[in-house]
């Protein structure tokens, strides 16, 4: 698999912060960063450097 970097986000420009942690949607575990706006969840990306995912997202974690 290719590293890429999956994106899902509902803001325009750049959020807050990315909070780093893991899908747990399925058993793979995948690598995440979160993104926060304005103290909400705004979005979510995938971990391009970590080695499960390799920055993809898995439909579960891109739509739910």
């Amino acid at each position: 698999m290719e590293p890429r970097q999956d994106c899902n986000t509902s803001f325009e420009g750049e959020p807050d912060r990315w909070v780093h942690s893991a899908c747990l949607l399925c058993s793979n575990g995948c690598g995440v960063d979160v993104a926060v706006k304005d103290g909400r969840i705004a979005g979510i990306r995938g971990a391009i450097d970590h080695p499960v995912n390799r920055g993809h997202l898995g439909p579960k974690g891109k739509y739910a």
